[in-house]
């Protein structure tokens, strides 16, 4: 083939763009690569000695004065700037009122295609404000925080960055990599100890139960065919905490009360509420004085209202406690299919309440036969339309001054619909 300039101009050209687009599919795909981290696997036993230097957190009570726990849930910082700046000012706003001893975040800190930038953004607001007010604060995962394109061990990595041992405010451990059993990646599971004058008070487990499952036709239709996905705490996972919680009991020479923290709802906590067919109370009349709706007892008066409501799918069902129809939620909130057993093997270790997010108009806290269920109330307005929250702002967990009583209250920031009236 004889080669003339016009020929020899084009296939220059012709590679120049190959090239390009060579550079552009490789710059590309280094972008949207996923974000994996540093190497890491810990694999627990329950042989395995124990070290409570080691092993877990330990956070200092002033002997004599309360401590207090705030937490904040589901911030879901998205590709929405106006709803992350309302997140921001809603969190900014609870955490200089409340000026807590310990912030714990309990999932969906985030969510969607910008996840690492976002990350990065709240864990600068946390240090800031733990900066300000000389707090510590702890992250659990939520369903949304792993999604698109990082992995759990890339956020883990993000948060040792700033923990307390690299000079930050966070506390956080990447934990076992072999607690998940069939659900998945399980990791960012971890014990934070209360300690007044080197005697553990109180004790807080980071347990992660963030991923989202699939169930067998048979299992759904033995829960009257609902088609929740949420993962259940798993029994590894059960087998982790017995063992943490029986060589804190021994150090403390008693039975510590403990708190759990987590994304999804625990099945007893749905057990519970629908038992006591909670329902929606006038947010509205509450907000202007008025009293919360009372609520059907049981006939062995096992469980007390403390805060907050569910509002979910309202729906026309019998209640198995009183025998009567009340007006109440169609949809047990967020948890799983099935029941590991969670709650009766950690009752008998100390367990005195489980708080957590992930249903964002609901926001109740009962006490179901001794352990508190609680909601955190959600902090922003994101994402929109899946978020029917009515309120935004915070939660209130105080242990009392003789480490004993804990008071739980729903900080409010302000209504939800006037966000919405406000921007759409």
């Amino acid at each position: 083939m004889v080669l003339t300039k016009k020929k020899i101009i084009l296939i220059v050209v012709l590679s120049v763009f190959s090239l390009l687009v060579i550079a552009g599919s490789v710059t590309a795909g280094i972008m949207l690569s996923t974000l994996k981290g540093e190497d890491y696997s810990y694999q627990w036993s329950a042989n395995q000695e124990f070290n409570k230097n080691t092993d877990t957190f330990e956070v200092e009570k002033t002997v004599g004065e309360e401590f207090e726990i705030l937490q904040l849930t589901d911030i879901q910082l998205w590709s929405n700037g106006a709803d992350n700046k309302k997140a921001f000012e809603v969190a900014n706003k609870i955490i200089d009122t409340a000026k807590p001893d310990l912030v714990v975040l309990t999932g969906d800190n985030v969510s969607g295609a910008g996840i690492p930038s976002l990350m990065k953004d709240l864990i600068e607001f946390m240090e800031k404000k733990a900066t300000e007010h000389n707090f510590l604060w702890a992250p659990v995962y939520g369903n949304h925080d792993s999604e698109m394109r990082v992995t759990k061990n890339w956020l883990g990595d993000q948060f040792n960055k700033v923990s307390v041992a690299n000079g930050g405010h966070c506390l956080f451990k990447k934990g076992p990599t072999n607690l998940g059993d069939n659900y998945g990646e399980n990791s960012g599971n971890f014990v934070i100890n209360v300690v007044e004058n080197n005697v553990i008070v109180q004790s807080l487990y980071m347990l992660d139960n963030s991923n989202y499952t699939s169930y067998s036709d048979e299992i759904k239709k033995a829960n009257n065919d609902r088609t929740n996905r949420e993962s259940p705490i798993t029994y590894s996972q059960i087998a982790w905490y017995k063992w943490n919680a029986e060589h804190i009991n021994a150090i403390a020479g008693k039975k510590v009360p403990q708190l759990t923290f987590c994304h999804f709802a625990p099945v007893e906590a749905g057990e519970a509420f629908d038992r006591v067919g909670y329902f929606g109370a006038d947010k509205k009349a509450d907000k202007e004085g008025g009293v919360q709706d009372d609520l059907p007892r049981d006939n062995l008066g096992k469980f007390a209202v403390i805060d907050g409501d569910i509002m979910k799918n309202m729906a026309t069902y019998d209640n198995d406690a009183t025998g009567t129809k009340v007006s109440g939620y169609g949809y047990r909130p967020g948890t799983a299919l099935i029941n590991t057993g969670f709650v009766d093997v950690a009752k008998e270790l100390g367990l005195k309440g489980m708080f957590f997010g992930h249903d964002h108009e609901s926001d109740a806290v009962i006490e179901y036969e001794g352990v508190i269920y609680g909601y955190g109330l959600k902090v922003g307005p994101s994402p929109r339309p899946w978020n029917g929250a009515v309120e935004f702002g915070g939660t209130s967990l105080m242990i009392g001054a003789d480490s004993n009583n804990l008071t739980i209250t729903h900080m409010v920031s302000e209504l939800a619909g006037d966000y919405w009236d406000e921007v759409l």
